[in-house]
């Protein structure tokens, strides 16, 4: 009986790391030119997000970098003035600057990702 009890925690804890992780692939990504105050054009370019609820870090795994974010409290869930829903996460990098993730529910939409003190805006879709 102990050994059937010790298996059913063992795998509820599996199971819920393994739902506690969401893995997002993108495979475009448009910057924003700060100097021309307009998107630029889409690139290819391969990008995954791993957002783990259990550790609060987002990693962001692209074909030239790994960068590590820790999430700043609770996601919060809003509208954009086109009607897409998004989960917007805050979060801090390993340099200490904070940035904000809007995670739409649309995959066409994306992910954009802003990070005003680094002076970055990005926008990633398809997948």
């Amino acid at each position: 009986m102990k050994k059937k009890m010790s298996m059913l925690i063992v795998s509820l804890m599996l199971t819920h790391v393994m739902l506690a992780t969401v893995h997002i692939h993108y495979l475009q990504k448009s910057v924003y030119e700060t100097g021309r105050q307009q998107w630029g054009d889409w690139q290819n370019e391969a990008n995954a997000f791993c957002i783990d609820s259990t550790t609060l870090s987002i990693v962001n795994l692209s074909t030239k970098s790994e960068t590590v974010y820790v999430r700043q409290g609770e996601a919060i869930g809003g509208y954009n003035e086109r009607g897409n829903y998004y989960r917007l996460f805050e979060a801090q990098n390993e340099k200490g600057q904070k940035c904000l993730f809007f995670l739409y529910s649309d995959r066409n939409v994306g992910l954009l990702f802003k990070c005003e003190e680094a002076g970055v805006i990005i926008q990633y879709a398809g997948y």
